[in-house]
């Protein structure tokens, strides 16, 4: 299992770097984000199985929050993989990620280190903040393949892999682009 507790990031952190104000019930992180996992294991996607979503009470308005999932054995993230898939592999990760969005999830964080492989698998992890979005609707899912693009170009490529940056990013969206009847412009 991992158990991940929700910290603070930016500016926000040198004030509370773990408690956040209390919204309500469904805005409580860890909270929607298990609401996330479970509504994608439904729908048959891959993400980890969710446990438990933790809340501990800070005062009468703040909180800190866990969530504890199913540990992925034998995976690696895309980031570590670069260069060393094959074009087949990269069509499989824009097929998996298309899945998400005909669903309407948005992966608020969609970068390369949050798209696992293990075997013939991709999964997609750290659904915090992730949210349920109109599946027609292309400027969201726009933006995240824009997200995955950029993460993509921050990692260091090897010189002589099976693709370079251009050609992995041609596969992942010729995998994305297979059969969508909605559909996204290409996000070079």
């Amino acid at each position: 299992m991992v158990l991940r507790r929700y910290q603070r990031g930016g500016a926000v952190a040198r004030v509370s770097r773990s408690s956040y104000l209390y919204m309500g019930r469904r805005r409580v992180r860890s909270v929607a984000e298990f609401q996330v996992l479970m509504r994608a294991l439904e729908l048959g996607l891959p993400v980890p199985q969710p446990i438990a979503a933790g809340v501990w009470w800070k005062g009468v308005l703040s909180y800190q929050a866990s969530l504890l999932t199913e540990r992925l054995q034998g995976v690696q993230s895309l980031g570590q993989l670069v260069g060393t898939l094959k074009w087949s592999r990269w069509q499989a990760v824009g097929r998996t990620i298309r899945r998400f969005h005909e669903a309407g999830i948005c992966h608020a964080d969609l970068n390369c280190f949050n798209v696992l492989l293990s075997g013939g698998s991709v999964y997609l992890i750290d659904f915090d903040k992730g949210a349920f979005r109109d599946p027609a609707a292309k400027g969201w899912r726009n933006r995240n393949l824009k997200r995955l693009h950029r993460s993509l170009k921050k990692v260091v490529w090897p010189e002589h892999g099976q693709t370079g940056p251009e050609q992995a990013w041609e596969a992942l969206l010729e995998g994305y682009l297979e059969s969508t009847e909605t559909g996204v412009e290409g996000s070079r």
